[in-house]
């Protein structure tokens, strides 16, 4: 087991960067933020946000992002809930070449 661990993170500290992208009404998406808030609050969401920002410049900051999740209920276990999810994101910044696109799948679980 502490190979598959140890082989895991090795393979996610190799695509590790520092740039996120910043949403001003980050608690309308908290599963941008973080992503165990999958299924937590309803058993289906989702959402879309678009952000612009400092057009006054050449080009501005522009931001997407897409979240959609759902609560998957086992029927022998009463106490907790699996849930599903996919997030994306596209950031650019200005009139350079600073574009990130961001994806995810979590599968997280939650005990009541």
């Amino acid at each position: 087991m502490k190979k598959v661990f140890t082989i895991g993170f090795i393979i996610a500290a190799v695509k590790l960067f520092a740039q996120d992208i910043h949403l001003t009404q980050y608690f309308v998406a908290p599963q941008s933020i973080n992503p165990a808030a999958f299924g937590v609050l309803n058993d289906f969401e989702a959402g879309v946000q678009y952000k612009s920002q400092w057009n006054s410049f050449t080009k501005g900051f522009t931001t997407y992002s897409a979240f959609v999740n759902k609560q998957i209920r086992l029927k022998k276990k009463k106490s907790g809930f699996f849930a599903v999810g996919l997030n994306c994101a596209y950031d650019k910044a200005g009139d350079g070449s600073f574009t990130s696109i961001v994806g995810g799948l979590p599968v997280n679980y939650s005990v009541k």
